[in-house]
């Protein structure tokens, strides 16, 4: 396990609706980070990406105020608990979502690292 994975204890996504007339289902991935740890909001970081599908509307929460790492600043970022919403359509039997974040944690930030989250296609 990288340190990046560690930051994450637990990650879930619960439809918030059935399909429209396009096949998109509205959903919403939530995600709880361990103490001590938070998500750094970058230009490329988090991103939400889907396997066996089409992802659209991707909105996150709003990143916060998250301390000072390693002697850097002050940044903004997610820490606790936090979602993401969005809609997708799956095209194969085979749905996940992939979260790539970067995590700063135990006095560092650390390179990207990348969270699998199956789905049940409906």
């Amino acid at each position: 396990t990288s340190p990046g994975e560690r930051a994450i204890e637990s990650a879930a996504v619960r439809f918030a609706g059935g399909a429209g007339p396009d096949g998109f289902r509205p959903f919403v991935l939530e995600v709880a980070l361990r103490a001590g740890w938070h998500l750094a909001s970058g230009a490329e970081t988090p991103a939400l990406e889907v396997l066996g599908g089409e992802l659209t509307e991707v909105a996150w929460a709003e990143p916060g105020e998250v301390g000072e790492v390693a002697g850097a600043p002050s940044a903004r970022g997610w820490s606790g608990r936090f979602e993401a919403r969005g809609r997708l359509r799956a095209d194969t039997p085979r749905l996940a979502l992939v979260l790539r974040y970067e995590a700063c944690g135990e006095g560092a930030c650390h390179p990207p690292a990348t969270l699998e989250v199956e789905l049940e296609p409906a």
